[in-house]
């Protein structure tokens, strides 16, 4: 219990399991349920079931992450062979962005704070509870 303590202070969800074997001589579900306990079937079900979760929701990250990064990479390559210069004439001050600039921009904003919003997460709650990684 206290392992569970410092797992939710650190921000994380945590849950205790009590785990009861089904004895061989007696199988009654009656026995199960009045105990409270959670069978080891049940425990790799909802396990499963988490890991099942978190792979789409990786899966759907990668998925958006790449709608957007081609595009904006097909953008960036296609202005690499331009001759345009990134400052003005008297060299001292850059020039004002441009449409494909503010396109590459708008490619790029939800790929770092959609996609990348668990890695935000996880840095603020290791800043607060004072764990670095």
């Amino acid at each position: 219990q206290e392992c569970a303590a410092v797992v939710t202070k650190g921000g994380y969800a945590c849950e205790l399991l009590t785990v009861h074997v089904a004895n061989a001589t007696n199988n009654s579900n009656e026995e199960d349920d009045s105990n409270n306990g959670t069978s080891l079937a049940d425990s790799a079900a909802r396990m499963e079931r988490t890991r099942q979760s978190e792979l789409h929701e990786w899966k759907s990250s990668l998925l958006t992450s790449l709608a957007f990064t081609v595009p904006l990479a097909l953008i960036k390559f296609s202005s690499m062979h331009s001759s345009s210069n990134t400052t003005s004439i008297d060299g001292d001050l850059p020039l004002p962005p441009t449409i494909r600039d503010w396109m590459m921009l708008l490619l790029a904003t939800p790929v770092q704070f959609y996609v990348g919003k668990r890695f935000y997460i996880s840095a603020y709650r290791g800043l607060v509870h004072g764990c670095t990684m």
